[in-house]
């Protein structure tokens, strides 16, 4: 597992709306998920399976309400892991927090 920690001071206390990208090298067929906190415990986002095509791409997900508690171990707030395979590259990891929650029914 690679462990992220978000600055509090600029994400706050409070859990909120945001987007994580996940820019990472299609490599060797492996999967992985990220798993981070919110106000009802740990949750795991879909999973995400690599093909082996040698090209970056970037995983994009929509968590409604994440919270940095630092629930991970020594105070991390979330976390990539590998659920099978062997490698995972990453090459860079973005949040972007939404001033409200997204409708995915609009």
């Amino acid at each position: 597992s690679i462990y992220f920690k978000v600055y509090e001071t600029w994400f706050g206390s409070e859990a909120q709306p945001i987007l994580l990208f996940v820019t990472f090298l299609d490599g060797p067929k492996c999967t992985w998920c990220v798993e981070y906190d919110t106000p009802g415990g740990v949750v795991q986002s879909p999973s995400v399976t690599t093909n082996n095509t040698g090209k970056w791409k970037t995983a994009i997900f929509y968590i409604p309400s994440f919270r940095c508690s630092g629930s991970f171990p020594q105070g991390m707030n979330f976390r990539i892991t590998l659920l099978s395979g062997f490698d995972l590259v990453v090459h860079m990891v973005r949040i972007v927090k939404l001033s409200e929650e997204l409708s995915l029914n609009k």
